[in-house]
């Protein structure tokens, strides 16, 4: 049943392996089509809105995650796969409000939910089918790039780089005083003045600089590894992290502020040799913090972060 397939990143000269063979396009293109059906099968009949989307939407994210799941018992290196990572997107980008059951859609109807989740279905089997025909390799390039090997000092410069160009968006909306920018940061997810215009304008341009932030965390946990975590550069790096994590859950986007604390958490066990028990440990209080904050995300938002140390 499973197939050995190229990986992402070949082994070269000696270079570690980026992703694993292990994957099964068998068992997701079927996982897929019991998990669309159940989801189906599970649609209220008078659902009006898209208000009792739980389970129906767990019986899809079940059948999407089934194959990167298998694979990653085998190896975790394989969710890095683009085969896999496609499913696993869809279920983060499209399904976590519906998990939660607190979306609300006016005027949609029971249809609409039906051919949402078949063209989600649809969508995933054709990622496991051209996975499984066209053995996409990405270019040269990407290849050299993903295996080059960066000296601490470039590094931390980097990340320093992507730093001041991710909080530049938010210091220049208050005259560049650190002040406020703190103050803002604890305030509604409308009220802060660096919230994008409705109609964009010349200044959309510093809200895709935020991009060049998503990177420090990564850059953190990679020059962690190389020097160690209580050192000097590594510890002003985590204080960088946590204060563009705080400006971007300002914003009240969870997916945005998953992915930028999950990213180096995926570096991190990467990184390891091998996982044993404490390692699943730490990855699971790092999930169950992470999750932890989209709750309190959720119930903030609107009215601020800052009012979460009020009620406490």
């Amino acid at each position: 049943m499973r197939r050995a397939r190229s990986t992402l990143v070949h082994a070269k000269h000696g270079r570690p392996q980026l992703t694993s063979d292990h994957f099964y396009p068998e068992v997701g293109i079927g996982a897929v089509v019991v998990g669309t059906v159940l989801a189906i099968a599970l649609l209220p009949q008078s659902d009006a809105g898209g208000e009792n989307l739980v389970w129906p939407s767990i019986a899809m994210s079940v059948g999407l995650m089934a194959a990167p799941v298998l694979a990653a018992l085998r190896d975790l290196r394989s969710l890095l796969r683009l085969e896999h990572i496609l499913p696993l997107a869809l279920v983060y980008w499209l399904l976590l409000d519906q998990l939660q059951g607190d979306t609300f859609y006016p005027g949609l109807t029971s249809e609409d939910i039906v051919y949402g989740y078949v063209a989600i279905g649809v969508f995933a089997i054709g990622g496991f089918a051209f996975g499984l025909v066209a053995r996409p390799q990405p270019p040269r390039i990407f290849m050299r790039s993903a295996t080059a090997e960066l000296s601490p000092s470039i590094l931390f410069r980097l990340a320093l780089l992507c730093f001041g160009l991710g909080i530049f968006k938010f210091a220049y909306a208050v005259g560049f005083n650190p002040i406020q920018m703190i103050v803002y940061a604890g305030v509604g997810r409308w009220s802060a003045p660096w919230g994008a215009a409705r109609l964009g304008g010349w200044n959309a341009v510093l809200d895709h600089m935020v991009y060049f932030g998503y990177l420090v965390p990564v850059l953190t946990v990679t020059l962690a590894s190389k020097i160690g975590w209580l050192k000097p550069r590594t510890l002003f790096l985590i204080l960088c992290s946590v204060l563009l994590l705080i400006l971007l859950a300002q914003g009240g986007g969870r997916r945005v502020v998953g992915v930028m604390a999950g990213a180096p958490l995926v570096t991190w066990v990467l990184a390891q040799p091998r996982i044993n028990l404490g390692r699943l440990v730490i990855i699971g209080f790092w999930l169950a913090a992470i999750l932890t904050f989209f709750e309190v995300m959720l119930e903030y938002r609107n009215r601020g972060l800052a009012t979460f140390f009020e009620d406490s």
